[in-house]
């Protein structure tokens, strides 16, 4: 009889724990996969903005970003130098983050420090993942917010990424 008990208590336990941690991970999601190197086409309007604009001007502008789950890491800039940290809620990517020093001519009237925004929405169109949306940079008036379409780039895709 006590065998029994012992038997129930080390084995009978931690079987029917475990039976109750997989039937309520049966019901959790896994947020969508954002992470790669993005390909950004500025609209129209952009060419205008000397501010913004600065951040993505190179021959292939892009983002890169990294994911911890639900949470990111975005990579702006010729040199990756503008870092944003974020999320992605359903299909919805949001990220801030501060100006370094020297990202923005002085011109442009914006400090060291100032916030940029990043809100996007995570599309799929056959195997392309797609981001649309808009950078702002709050604190800065001169430097009106812009809005970019980014598409992963093909070497990512062929690499075999998600």
């Amino acid at each position: 009889m006590r065998l029994a008990v012992w038997y129930i208590v080390f084995v009978g336990l931690p079987v029917a724990g475990l039976v109750g941690i997989l039937r309520l991970g049966e019901r959790l999601t896994p947020p969508q996969a954002v992470h790669g190197s993005y390909v950004v086409a500025l609209d129209s309007g952009t060419k205008a903005n000397p501010c913004l604009a600065h951040l993505l001007v190179n021959r292939r502008p892009s983002l890169i970003v990294s994911q911890y789950g639900p949470r990111l890491e975005v990579r702006i800039g010729a040199d990756g130098s503008v870092v944003l940290r974020g999320s992605i809620v359903e299909s919805t990517v949001s990220a801030t983050g501060s100006l370094p020093r020297g990202v923005l001519a002085k011109t442009a009237g914006c400090l060291p420090g100032d916030t940029l925004t990043l809100s996007a929405t995570v599309e799929r169109i056959g195997t392309e993942r797609l981001l649309t949306g808009r950078l702002a940079l709050r604190g800065c008036s001169e430097c009106p917010p812009f809005a970019f379409r980014a598409t992963r780039s093909r070497h990512e895709v062929a690499a075999g990424g998600p």
